[in-house]
């Protein structure tokens, strides 16, 4: 044989041997080889302070079922309640830390860590309506970045807020005017500036945690208890009392919010997963509490729980003789909140100026805002 044909044959071997290669190679190593580069589903553990069978929990778990479907089983949230994995107060401390990736919990718990979030929460009076509180806390959230900075300093990033409804007095006799308050024990929530209304009304404040509730009301350690509607009949108040009245005002809610570290990690597309799902929840969260306050409202009626209106010239005598809550609202956060003065002013200034918008737009032509 020539060398020609040698040389000629080694190179057909080889080329041969080498087209085998590549034949196992995708044959043999290409499913395994695809399956290693398949990402892995993100496990979100997810505390909430309250128990499955609050009013506000459907929608939430419509959010993570949301999460789950729009991020393709990339993200796989699992939502653990109230003491299931972590008691209330360590919620916070373990989100930072990262054992738990996203919590459910209201900021007036730790007012210390979010004073401008805690008083969203603690000056409920500014806030006529369960929208208007939303309303402004979905400008404030996009307007003042000192907002989510707080959450920042705690590792920490919060998602949206939930909303929980205008706050009544469930009581044992009917309340009215300031008469019927007069030495009353009123269980409270949300800082000095709802006592010091109380207090102007002639009761006595009361700081009760929500498990005492129910006996405290029975026992007679409170005469009446402020706190939403739906709430109301979820903690089976109007078996001890038979009126519901003296509106003080909306509450804005707790806030869900994410370890940041986690958040970090994730990449932008699932970042934008998990924040057009938070304002989807919002507006579903909104819309599910005004429809139990009226569903819930009309079957205590039916029950035969009254729902006796309050004097609103008395109503206005205990605001004035507690002070502009706006400027209360200053004092607090400057002293005992310790944020910035510059920050204060602009953070108060925006809120007065969303609170006026809200009712020159929407309240008073009685127009529907709708959320986003």
């Amino acid at each position: 044989m020539s060398r020609r044909k040698r040389v000629e044959k080694r190179l057909s071997g080889l080329f041969v041997m080498l087209l085998g290669l590549l034949f196992i190679t995708i044959v043999g190593f290409g499913p395994s080889t695809a399956s290693a580069a398949d990402p892995k589903p993100i496990d979100l553990k997810w505390a909430n302070f309250q128990t499955k069978e609050a009013d506000s929990i459907p929608p939430l778990i419509e959010w993570l079922k949301a999460i789950e479907t729009k991020s393709k089983g990339a993200l796989k949230p699992k939502m653990y309640f109230v003491g299931e994995i972590a008691d209330t107060k360590d919620l916070v401390p373990l989100c930072r830390t990262g054992s738990i990736d996203v919590i459910s919990t209201p900021p007036v718990y730790y007012t210390g860590m979010f004073p401008l979030n805690a008083v969203l929460q603690m000056y409920y009076p500014l806030n006529k309506t369960v929208d208007q509180a939303v309303y402004s806390w979905r400008g404030l959230f996009r307007d003042i970045p000192e907002i989510q900075e707080e959450f920042a300093k705690q590792n920490m990033y919060v998602l949206n807020r939930s909303c929980l409804g205008v706050y009544h007095l469930v009581s044992k006799k009917a309340v009215q005017n300031l008469a019927d308050l007069k030495g009353l024990k009123l269980r409270i929530i949300g800082g000095d500036y709802p006592a010091e209304m109380v207090k102007a009304a002639g009761a006595v404040p009361v700081f009760q945690a929500v498990q005492d509730m129910y006996e405290g009301f029975m026992r007679g350690v409170t005469d009446g208890i402020l706190l939403g509607v739906p709430a109301i009949d979820a903690y089976r108040l109007t078996e001890v009392g038979k009126f519901i009245g003296f509106p003080i005002g909306s509450v804005l809610g707790w806030s869900n919010s994410i370890n940041l570290d986690a958040w970090k990690k994730l990449t932008p597309e699932l970042r934008g997963i998990l924040q057009e799902t938070a304002i989807e929840w919002g507006a579903r969260d909104l819309q599910n509490m005004l429809d139990n306050e009226n569903k819930i409202s009309k079957k205590l009626k039916g029950q035969g729980v009254q729902f006796p209106e309050f004097d609103k010239k008395d109503y206005q005598t205990i605001i004035d003789k507690t002070g502009d809550p706006y400027e209360h609202c200053r004092k607090y956060l400057l002293t005992q909140g310790k944020v910035d003065a510059a920050v204060t002013d602009r953070f108060i200034k925006r809120w007065r100026e969303l609170n006026g918008e809200y009712e020159k737009n929407y309240l008073i032509p009685g127009k529907k805002w709708d959320y986003k």
